[in-house]
């Protein structure tokens, strides 16, 4: 079994589309190319492949929300 974690960031309100949900590697911050992680310990073929992914939140920090003046 292979474990691997990964940063999350949930951005309903992001300005693009692949940034509205968003996987990053927590120490170098690129994003996992998920065909080469399940590719690491398989022999050269095709693979009808059954993923079992079990998500635990391990700690959560809010977006950043910009203070918006309203006494202008």
């Amino acid at each position: 079994m292979v474990v691997k974690h990964v940063i999350l960031t949930v951005d309903p309100d992001a300005k693009y589309d692949w940034d509205k949900l968003n996987l990053r590697d927590p120490i170098t911050h690129e994003r996992p190319d998920l065909a080469t992680i399940l590719g690491e310990n398989l022999e050269p073929g095709q693979y009808l492949l059954e993923l079992h992914l079990h998500v635990k939140p391990l700690d959560q920090k809010p977006l950043k929300v910009e203070k918006v003046d309203l006494q202008e």
